[in-house]
Order: structure tokens, then C-alpha cells, then sequence
């Protein structure tokens, strides 16, 4: 599980009392002595700016623990919370696993939208590959034809090259958009898990020592009220947010119904057949084409087989584009508009459209 470090107990427990409690330790007694020296040297040089610099610099110390304190509160709390208890008193249908905390719903969330979007990358793949090999398709019509047969091959080769179904270039073109902004979707959704687990195995923590350190330093408080900012908001809001969308499965990952199959079915009568292969360049029309690939025809019976069309294939991709790319982005999006409220709270404005374009 990705929240195998967060809300696992014993490992999540040494991991914070043993590496994050220590280092916060650290950074409290390494600030505690530059104040304390800070404010000696304002005594010695009767400097009463020094002074005022180190008293407001012990109270926040005070600030940058009470928000550690309260981080590591709001984790333990995350790891307790039933998302899928509250999915179901809120009247939220689909199947969850049950008893998913906050941060396992948050990477479920962008699990199931990371394999959505792949069943669709696979359709639009699918229908593409298809529609090209009936647009390279090549047939020769021969002249003076007679029902079936073509009196022009009888003896030679009277007729016209020609490609009958040339015409799904436009279907190509439109698979091609769908198949490039459905994997522009797909790797933007693997970042996204990458930030996930970035914060699960808890890289973020460590912001929380270095920034209550940093703040401390004559002219860097800006800098560690941003690093105390991005631990609060990728390790509260973050999670939070996706875990909302993913009482959504059910109809997010839905695909999509009513506007035909995503599958081209072998019809009926195939190229093989008998009367197919005699007098062959004359007695391919589109008909048995259309019964082997597309499963319809006017002159063969292929009703039992479902039409692969591209509607099922463009839709798709928009569903996972919004399943997949708007709403992550979205999740994204508040944690960084969090970084900017929270950093301001500790002393610092953060340019959020600056912030957004790094990003």
C-alpha cells in the first residue's frame, strides 16, 4: 500500500520519533542558541533592534512547534478516518474497499484514474490501428462489370485502382488528438502519484525542521514560512481532496455507455471465402470488407456483430481526460492555492501564479 509508512503504526511511529523529533530537536536548540547569542550581543552593544529581534524570534519558535504538533495531529487523525463509512451515510453507491483512511482513498483515487485512463489509451490505440489498415486498403475495379464479375480482368487488366474506405483519414485524425491528449493525461497522472508517494514515504516531513531553522535566520523567514506551507498543505490538503473525489469512483470511472462498442468483431463472411477469392479483383467490394471489419454490410448478414466505431473511442477519451486529468489537477491546484494562504499566515506572500507556472 502507498500509505504503508504513514498510517501503519509502529513504522510511521519510529519514523516520527526517530528521525523527524530528532531533527526538529536539533533545529530548536541550533535556534535557540543564535537567539540566545543575538540577545547577549544586544545587551553588550546596548542594540535594542537585536533585542527585539531575538524575543520575536523565541516566540516563533513557539509558532513553528505548535504547527508541527499540529501536522503530525492531523496525520494520525487522516489515518483514522473512514472514508468509506462516510461515503455510505452520505449516499455515495459503488464498491470500496472497506475501512480506507484518507490517505489510502487519496492513492486509490489516483490508482483507479492512472488504469481508467490506460483502458482508454488501449481503445483509442485499438481503433486507430484498425481504421489505419482500412484506409491503406487497395482494391482494383475492374471495367465492364456484370453483377460479380468484371469483364475487363478476363482478359487483362481494365479497370481502376482505388482505396474505398480512404475516407477514415478523418477518423484517423480524430483518434490521433484523442490518443496524444489521452498519454499527455497518462504521464501527468504517473507525477501526480509521484507527489503522492513523495509524501507517503515522508520526504515531506522533513520541510518541517529545516523551515522552523530557516525561519529563524535574519532575512530567510520567507523561505521556511514556504517550506513549513508546502509540508501543511501536501500532507493535509493534498490527501484530503483526492480522498473527497474518490467517493466518485463509482460514476468518474464510468465508461462510457448508449454510443456503441469500443471492439471491432469479426463479421460473418471473412476474405477467405470461396466466392471472395474467385476472380478476386473483381469480386472484392466493400461489402465483405465491411462484414470483416466493421461487422456490417447491405448484402451479407452480419447484424450479430457489433459496429467498432469512433464516437465509443472519443468519448472515452474525454471521460478519462476528466476523470483522469481535470480532477487530480484540480486536487493539485487547492494544495497549491493552500501553500499561499498558509505561508501568508506565517509572514510571507507567496506570488501563487509564479508558484503555478514552476510548477
Amino acid at each position: 500500500m502507498m500509505n504503508d509508512l504513514m498510517c501503519t503504526g509502529t513504522n510511521f511511529t519510529t519514523f516520527v520519533t526517530d528521525t523527524i523529533f530528532p531533527l526538529t530537536a536539533v533545529a530548536t536548540i541550533v535556534t535557540l542558541i543564535l537567539i540566545a547569542l543575538s540577545y547577549m550581543g544586544s545587551k553588550a552593544l546596548s542594540n535594542p533592534k537585536l533585542s527585539l529581534w531575538a524575543k520575536t524570534e523565541l516566540i516563533q519558535i513557539g509558532i513553528s512547534l505548535f504547527t508541527i504538533v499540529v501536522i503530525l495531529a492531523a496525520v494520525k487523525l487522516f489515518c483514522t478516518i473512514d472514508v468509506t463509512s462516510i461515503g455510505d451515510s452520505l449516499g455515495f453507491t459503488g464498491t470500496r474497499p472497506p475501512n480506507a483512511n484518507i490517505f489510502e482513498a487519496a492513492g486509490l483515487f489516483l490508482n483507479n484514474a492512472a488504469v481508467y485512463t490506460h483502458n482508454a489509451i488501449i481503445v483509442s490505440r485499438y481503433q486507430l490501428e484498425a481504421y489505419t489498415v482500412l484506409s491503406y486498403y487497395n482494391a482494383f475495379y475492374c471495367d465492364f462489370s456484370i453483377g460479380r464479375v468484371g469483364l475487363g480482368c478476363w482478359f487483362g487488366y481494365g479497370g481502376d485502382n482505388a482505396q474505398p474506405y480512404g475516407g477514415y483519414g478523418s477518423s484517423i485524425a480524430a483518434l490521433n488528438a484523442a490518443y496524444n491528449g489521452l498519454l499527455i493525461t497518462y504521464f501527468t497522472i504517473i507525477s501526480y502519484i509521484f507527489v503522492l508517494l513523495f509524501v507517503y514515504k515522508g520526504f515531506a516531513f522533513f520541510f518541517l525542521p529545516v523551515g522552523m531553522f530557516i525561519r529563524s535566520l535574519p532575512y530567510m523567514r520567507n523561505l521556511g514560512a514556504v517550506l513549513i506551507a508546502i509540508a501543511m498543505s501536501f500532507l493535509i490538503v493534498y490527501p484530503a481532496v483526492l480522498s473527497v473525489f474518490y467517493l466518485m469512483n463509482e460514476k468518474l470511472f464510468e465508461e462510457p455507455s448508449g454510443i456503441g462498442s469500443g471492439e471491432f468483431k469479426e463479421g460473418e463472411n471473412s476474405l477467405d471465402r470461396s466466392d471472395a477469392q474467385y476472380f478476386a479483383m473483381s469480386t472484392w467490394g466493400e461489402d465483405p470488407i465491411k462484414c470483416a471489419y466493421l461487422g456490417t454490410s447491405n448484402e451479407y448478414s452480419c447484424s450479430d456483430h457489433d459496429l467498432g466505431d469512433v464516437p465509443y473511442a472519443l468519448a472515452f477519451a474525454a471521460y478519462a481526460y476528466v476523470a483522469g486529468g481535470f480532477f487530480p489537477t484540480v486536487a493539485l491546484l487547492a494544495t497549491i492555492a493552500s501553500v499561499s494562504y498558509i505561508a501568508r499566515l506565517y509572514g510571507d506572500e507567496v506570488d501563487l501564479s509564479r508558484l503555478v507556472q514552476m510548477v
